[in-house]
Parts: C-alpha cells; sequence; structure tokens
C-alpha cells in the first residue's frame, strides 16, 4: 500500500520545496517517486532523509511562507509524521505528508477464515489467486524500512476492557472485520471474519497500529496436528507439560544471557534496513542478576 491510500489520518498535505544545495554530492541523492521519507526541521533548515538509504539526504527549502507555516506545523506539533515523495525534479520536489492522532505498538498474528478469503475473493480482483492471503497483506499494510503500519478502527461506544475485542482493519478500498475468539485450549486469538466494502464511520475511532501484523490460515491444521500429537492426553495434561517445556526454555534463555552479559543503552530506532542503538560512553558490559 502507498501513503496516499491510508485512510483516516488527521492531516494530510502535499508540500511543494524547492530542491537545495545537495547534502552528500558524492551520492545520487535523487529522490524516487512513492519512496518513504523523513521530513526533519532544524533550526531553519528543513532535510528529507530516505528511510531505506540513510545516506541519501536533501536540503530543501519551503516554496513560500505558507509551505514554511505548514511545514512548521506539522514538525511541532508532536505526531508522527508519515511522509512519501510524489515527484522530485532539478529544482522542486513534492512530498505528501499524512499525521494520524495515534499511533501504537501492535504485534498480532490473525488468521484469516473461509469466509473472510471468499469475502475478499469475491469483492476485490486478485491479481494473485494462488496468494491471495498476500495480496491482502498488501493492500492493508504500509510499510517504512523494517516497520509495518495498518489503521485500525475501534468502535466508538467499547469500552477500555474490551475494545480490541473486536475492530476493523482499514485497507486501501475495503475493511476487514476482526473478532477475538477462543480455541479448544480456552486460549485467545485473533480472526478475520469478513471482508467488507464500507463502514458507518462515526461508529469508528482509528488510530495506526505499528510493528508486525500477519495474517495465516495455517491456524486450524496446526490446531489439528496438536489435537493428533497429544492422542489420549486431556487437556489439563498438555497444558501441564507445556508450561514445564516453556519453563525450561527460560531458564536455558536466561543462562545464556548471563553468560555473555549485558550492555545498558539510552536510545533505540529504526535505520533504513538497520537499527541504531546508542549507549553511553561509560557503560561497561555488566552480569545480569
Amino acid at each position: 500500500m502507498e501513503l496516499d491510500q491510508l485512510k483516516h489520518y488527521c492531516i494530510s498535505e502535499m508540500i511543494e520545496f524547492k530542491a537545495a544545495d545537495r547534502i552528500d554530492n558524492d551520492k545520487n541523492a535523487h529522490m524516487l517517486k512513492n519512496e518513504p521519507v523523513r521530513l526533519i526541521k532544524m533550526g531553519g533548515q528543513i532535510m528529507l532523509a530516505s528511510i531505506a538509504d540513510s545516506e541519501k539526504t536533501v536540503s530543501v527549502k519551503p516554496i513560500n511562507k505558507h509551505t514554511d507555516s505548514i511545514v512548521d506545523r506539522i514538525t511541532g506539533n508532536g505526531l508522527q509524521i508519515f511522509a512519501e515523495v510524489n515527484h522530485h525534479e532539478k529544482e522542486s520536489i513534492q512530498v505528501l505528508v499524512k499525521q494520524f492522532p495515534e499511533v501504537k505498538p501492535l504485534d498480532y498474528s490473525i488468521n484469516i477464515t473461509d469466509e473472510c478469503l471468499r469475502s475478499f475473493l469475491k469483492l476485490v480482483q486478485v491479481r494473485n489467486v494462488i496468494k491471495p492471503i498476500a495480496e491482502l497483506e498488501q493492500a492493508v499494510k504500509y510499510e517504512q524500512g523494517m516497520i509495518s503500519y495498518v489503521v485500525i478502527g475501534i468502535h466508538v461506544h467499547a469500552d477500555e476492557k474490551t475494545k480490541l475485542d473486536e475492530f476493523v482493519i482499514a485497507g486501501n478500498t475495503f475493511y476487514i472485520q476482526v473478532k477475538k475468539q477462543l480455541d479448544e485450549l480456552e486460549k485467545e486469538y485473533y480472526s478475520a471474519v469478513k471482508v467488507i466494502k464500507n463502514i458507518k464511520k462515526n461508529d469508528y475511532r482509528f488510530f495506526v497500529a505499528k510493528g508486525n501484523l500477519k495474517f495465516t490460515d495455517e491456524k486450524e491444521a496446526v490446531k489439528e496436528e496438536v489435537l493428533q500429537a497429544i492422542g489420549g492426553f486431556k487437556n489439563s495434561s498438555y497444558i501441564r507439560l507445556w508450561d514445564q517445556y516453556g519453563e525450561l526454555e527460560r531458564k536455558i534463555i536466561f543462562n545464556k544471557a548471563r553468560e555473555l552479559g549485558a550492555l545498558k543503552y539510552v536510545n533505540f530506532e529504526p535505520d533504513g534496513s538497520c537499527y541504531r542503538i546508542d549507549i553511553n560512553n561509560d557503560q561497561k558490559m555488566y552480569e545480569p542478576r
């Protein structure tokens, strides 16, 4: 999904800049169409930095005072900035910017039911009928570097405890209805039950989920394999067995960590296809207790 397809934003601006001097003259700093970038303002200088290539950075200037005031408002309101290049010519660069009321971390695996898949195939003209789930993912995820984002809607009447029992995921031309379910072992999981064309938008409040949202149709097969493996065991015996295994695995991982030691860090953020970790110079390796 491209940035212009992300819905339910609170701010959307197409900003025109004048291209200033290139920061790194040894690199081809030409920005591609739909390339995700960081919009940075420090003092009186404005820069666009490619998220995929941290060395590809260009300095830009607002075309007028109105544009400058838009940049000030966007960079100063405390909301996460999503920016993508619309076009880049020799003397000008146009950037689409969107912001959302909230960005929250969310890592879920969602089971795709047969009914959901049927409704998706019925509603959307799928290009790859062999891998429809991969196409469904592409239609709901917006990616910047190694991080993916999806727009999620929670019903306005849901309370704090039940707000994620049911929600919708906004795709480029559709919505996915998701519900929390219980399996045979009374463990919770999320299930995509249906793809629909429209919703009553005033019935939902939207936010952006940041993390790793996965869709799979393998849940039922996995559950069947588990049930066959445990054979005549009762569920309670099976749960105790896995609890013991989990405790053993926890001890092994912790012992390995104790042998290696640890290093405290003060900041952690993605940088293109890598991660940047900042530490104090006076930090030393220490052994976890």
